[in-house]
């Protein structure tokens, strides 16, 4: 694990972060869910 985390060029963050980090509107587009899915559920729900 640890060799592979050299070869890795970035910063760990918390898993927490990673939403507000995240691009919703690219999340939306690569998974296509359109306005009525998220009047019903989350972002989360609709992808899984």
């Amino acid at each position: 694990m640890k060799a592979v985390k050299k070869l890795i060029d970035g910063k760990e963050i918390g898993l927490e972060e990673l939403e507000g980090r995240a691009d919703q509107a690219q999340i939306l587009k690569h998974y296509k869910i359109f306005g009525p899915e998220l009047g019903i559920s989350t972002i989360a729900d609709a992808i899984t």
